[in-house]
């Protein structure tokens, strides 16, 4: 955990959620001894850091302390591409299957 700190290169800081700060309950013991004393420094040190949503970001900002500017958020999700329509044949054929 702490190759990002010792690291010369530009990091980006990927945060999905700070649960061991919003449910502490819900988190082991070591996340929440060891979390909050590695990540509010890996979210200053990092060139960038991005949240998996707003809700995560707005924790970002108000539990490290951090100007909103510094994070942005990226929704996870599938491109539609990977949704193609499956054509009412091919879906009745494998239905049949059953």
């Amino acid at each position: 955990m702490l190759a990002p700190l010792a690291s010369r290169v530009p990091g980006v800081f990927v945060c999905h959620g700070l649960h061991w700060e919003v449910l502490p309950s819900s988190s082991r013991l070591a996340d929440r001894v060891i979390h909050p004393l590695l990540l509010p420094r890996y979210s200053r040190e990092a060139a960038a850091i991005v949240c998996a949503s707003e809700n995560t970001r707005g924790h970002v900002v108000e539990f490290f302390g951090l100007d909103e500017a510094c994070a942005v958020t990226v929704d996870v999700g599938v491109d539609d591409a990977f949704r193609a329509p499956i054509a009412p044949a091919r879906l009745a054929e494998v239905r049949a299957r059953r």
